[in-house]
């Protein structure tokens, strides 16, 4: 999806050039307002190249990450089995739990029992080194490359 967003307010318009370098600052995240759906989220990040790099003459250069304000994310499983050394059962919990899930939710939608659901908490507890189930949300809720790839390759599961 492409999505035309226009620097509305001041404050954004000042914030666009930093990516190149040529703004008040290099890089940073501002916030671009939208007409429904909340703000959008970005991050520009200097990437500077070398006449080595490239052939023809040199531009400032930027990398651009966008991401919606009120998206819930969704930790693929696949990549918490490959992250963490988790069964699918247990990234299967892992991602049900940290899309707000309760245990005892889970466990219903999943079609296991509690008992089962407990087990496998157990499990992943013993793989990650984490002990409370606040520490696996926050812990894999706080793992960029665990994010990016729930947004990038979201139509690869």
């Amino acid at each position: 999806m492409v999505e035309i967003v226009v620097a509305s307010s001041v404050h954004s318009a000042r914030q666009l050039p930093t990516g190149a370098g040529h703004g008040q600052a290099s890089g940073g995240v501002l916030a671009l307002p939208r007409l429904k759906g909340g703000d959008l989220h970005v991050l520009v990040c200097p990437f500077p190249m070398t006449d080595a790099e490239l052939r023809g003459p040199v531009e400032p250069t930027s990398l651009v990450f966008a991401g919606e304000s009120g998206r819930k994310p969704v930790l693929r499983p696949p990549d918490l089995v490959r992250l963490y050394g988790l069964s699918p059962a247990e990234a299967k919990l892992v991602s049900g739990l940290t899309s707000g899930k309760t245990l005892d939710e889970y466990a219903e939608s999943a079609g296991i029992t509690l008992a089962t659901a407990k087990s496998q908490l157990q499990q992943i507890f013993a793989k990650t080194g984490w002990h409370r189930q606040s520490d696996v949300i926050r812990g894999t809720l706080g793992n960029g490359i665990a994010q990016i790839a729930s947004i990038l390759l979201r139509n690869n599961s």
